[in-house]
């Protein structure tokens, strides 16, 4: 658990009452921290899309100059792989990344629930 974590949750709980730099403190420490998780998200989808592009290629470039039917079918069925493979890593990503924008939005959602919990509250 981050040092974020452990102040929201402290927070949340009702046992630090926080101040408007305090909150503010917090909000641009969630955004970092989950701005941190996409960036790492984003760079193993591009190492796995290199990955399985190049193998896309090596297959297709083994098809064209193979003259066996049977390894001309073998390349053939490895290069459709790697191609349904991009296509899979992009809907992990889809899915990873929106997971990781709805966690921040409910972190920054806990945050302002607190923020506005510890306000007085106005009766008229």
């Amino acid at each position: 658990m981050e040092e974020w974590e452990h102040d929201l949750r402290n927070v949340l709980e009702g046992i630090e009452h926080p101040t408007n730099e305090r909150l503010q403190t917090l909000r641009e420490q969630i955004r970092r921290a989950y701005e941190k998780k996409g960036r790492f998200i984003r760079y193993y989808l591009y190492a796995a899309m290199a990955s399985l592009l190049v193998l896309f290629c090596v297959f297709a470039h083994q098809f064209w100059q193979s003259s066996d039917m049977k390894h001309a079918a073998w390349n053939a069925l490895c290069a459709l792989i790697m191609i349904e493979g991009t296509i899979l890593v992009r809907l992990w990503y889809w899915i990873v990344n929106t997971k990781v924008a709805t966690l921040c939005e409910l972190k920054q959602l806990q945050l302002q629930i607190a923020e506005l919990a510890s306000k007085p509250a106005v009766h008229s």
